[in-house]
């Protein structure tokens, strides 16, 4: 990924790390995006909800050599058609098979679970209205345990 563009990158870790959904990476804004403070706001998400999401050092690191904007100016911008088509493009440049740009906040959220976080944390982090929609991401838990629990 690091070979990728800096303004690809941002893309991807704003799905695969922070969790953002399509249209809440291409809404999201440089006033919304707090560097020093390593969180980022994300304004009138699903359900016009507004939650802040906590920034990667990875992300922090792109992020800073987008350079600094005003506040008004979209961070990666477009729609998310258009950022959908650049994903499947470097897919296709690297290939790999594209799975989508909502695949990026599935591995978020797998992510999340895998470190041991709470689902309560990953629904958070994420924006789920209900610590159930988080599950999702914990079916692995379940695999691991089963292949413990045959071992022992």
């Amino acid at each position: 990924m690091d070979s990728a563009p800096v303004e690809m990158r941002v893309l991807l870790r704003l799905g695969g790390i922070a969790g953002l959904r399509a249209s809440e990476i291409t809404g999201l804004k440089w006033g919304d995006v707090d560097l020093d403070g390593g969180a980022l706001t994300v304004v009138n998400g699903k359900g016009g909800k507004t939650r802040r999401v906590l920034l990667s050092a990875s992300l922090i690191t792109d992020l800073r050599a987008l350079g600094s904007h005003a506040a008004e100016v979209p961070v990666i911008g477009r729609t998310p058609e258009a950022a959908r088509g650049r994903l499947r493009t470097l897919c296709r440049q690297v290939g790999v098979p594209y799975l989508g740009l909502h695949a990026l906040r599935h591995t978020a959220g797998t992510r999340l679970v895998r470190a041991g976080f709470q689902l309560q944390d990953v629904a958070e982090h994420l924006g789920h209205s209900d610590v159930q929609t988080a599950r999702t991401y914990g079916k692995w838990a379940d695999d691991r345990l089963k292949d413990h629990m045959r071992g022992s």
